[in-house]
């Protein structure tokens, strides 16, 4: 999260950043939770959960990941 960003832009933007998706606002279809997160060396995360409208496309992950699951919004099929 950049210094005085707006969570959503925050969430936009770092989906993007994170899998090539351009996610438009009205496929946010409820924020869950944020949480910030200060690491031992003082850096500071910002953990978003949301549940989102996301239908065909493609995915492309950045070099900082490895993987991805879809989770149906129910919670039912989450990795083990």
């Amino acid at each position: 999260m950049e210094y005085s960003e707006d969570i959503i832009d925050t969430l936009v933007r770092e989906v993007f950043e994170k899998t090539d998706i351009k996610l438009k606002l009205n496929q946010i279809e409820k924020i869950l939770n944020a949480k910030s997160i200060i690491r031992k060396d003082g850096l500071n995360l910002v953990v978003i959960t949301y549940i989102a409208n996301i239908k065909n496309c493609s995915v492309k992950i950045s070099s900082e990941h490895s993987e991805f699951y879809w989770i149906d919004k129910n919670f039912k099929n989450l990795p083990r």
